[in-house]
């Protein structure tokens, strides 16, 4: 759990800065644009974790490189894993039939 809430500190604090940019991103829409939520946003946030098992945070990225270019294919494949994961994942917490745990679910 302390890994876990490390992560969701920076992830929190990280997002005003996220959020910023998709009002910016919103108020830009034109007037025929559909009303969401038809999409979602992808940020990337990446860290290090030191000896004694804490999180932290090195950088935020609102578009992150998923190892496209990466030449060693165990990584590229574990890449496209991971983000089929993480979409599937958001699908069905947005349809409702998969929730966040809650910190003390989780010790």
């Amino acid at each position: 759990p302390l890994l876990l809430d490390g992560v969701r500190a920076s992830l929190l604090a990280s997002r005003d800065g996220a959020e910023g940019i998709a009002l910016d991103f919103r108020r830009r829409l034109k007037a025929e644009s559909p009303p969401g939520p038809n999409a979602f946003e992808l940020y990337g946030f990446d860290f290090a974790v030191d000896a004694d098992w804490r999180p932290w945070l090195l950088e935020a990225n609102t578009s992150p490189d998923m190892c496209v270019k990466c030449d060693v294919p165990e990584i590229q494949e574990w890449a496209v894993k991971a983000t089929e994961s993480m979409c599937r994942l958001a699908l069905l917490y947005h349809h409702k039939r998969a929730g966040i745990p809650k910190p003390s679910e989780l010790e």
